[in-house]
């Protein structure tokens, strides 16, 4: 249904590759480079003869990433998301991305998304489920705190941050905890982060009493 006015006018083909196994990112590569050959073969003498406008997963969606805001819009405590590529009527589940990976904050916190469509329109993302990551401002900080790697930094940050009781809950003393089981180990022989951790054990347990 293409109309051509001239030979000399370019003509869009649209091909639909079926893969026995699935799509992927590498099977992708590999289609890319396939098709960069076959339009080498082409024509070698005229490189953009054929030219790859787009290539697509059609039966999974690609990798994305969505942002979580922080309640004080302090883009710096943003979490970042990053959704692996997912086939057709499956479910990505995520931890929050709370300090570096690995850091385990005592509970099991977890966003999901599915990826919906089908084969004859193709693959979409549908709308994140982050509620269990709507962290607090003082959660958010702590989740950062962990991303130094300085011990007497952490106890610094881990202070200021619970010296304010009032803004921490359930949560926020969680992760305090977890660090102040990691960094009981640094603080011994240094009498000025002793104090200070000390005092960090206090905060928390001036929360547990005030609740």
């Amino acid at each position: 249904s293409t109309e051509v006015k001239s030979l000399l006018d370019p003509i869009p083909i649209i091909i639909t590759l079926v893969a026995e196994n699935g799509g992927s990112a590498a099977l992708l590569a590999a289609v890319i480079e396939q098709l960069r050959r076959i339009a080498l073969l082409l024509d070698p003498n005229l490189p953009n003869s054929a030219i790859v406008m787009d290539i697509v997963r059609f039966d999974g969606c690609v990798a994305e990433n969505t942002r979580n805001p922080s309640p004080d819009n302090d883009t710096s405590l943003d979490f970042i998301l990053q959704w692996p590529e997912t086939d057709i009527g499956q479910t990505s589940v995520l931890r929050c991305p709370c300090g570096p990976e690995g850091f385990d904050i005592g509970v099991t916190r977890e966003a999901r998304r599915q990826c919906i469509g089908n084969f004859e329109d193709g693959a979409i993302w549908g709308v994140d489920d982050d509620t269990e990551c709507q962290f607090s401002v003082s959660a958010r900080k702590l989740c950062n705190l962990a991303l130094l790697e300085e011990p007497d930094e952490q106890v610094d940050g881990l202070n200021d941050i619970t010296s304010e009781t009032e803004a921490i809950g359930s949560l926020e003393v969680t992760i305090s905890t977890v660090f102040v089981e990691d960094l009981s180990t640094y603080v011994g022989g240094d009498e000025i982060l002793s104090g200070t951790y000390l005092n960090v054990v206090d905060n928390l347990l001036s929360v547990n009493e005030e609740a």
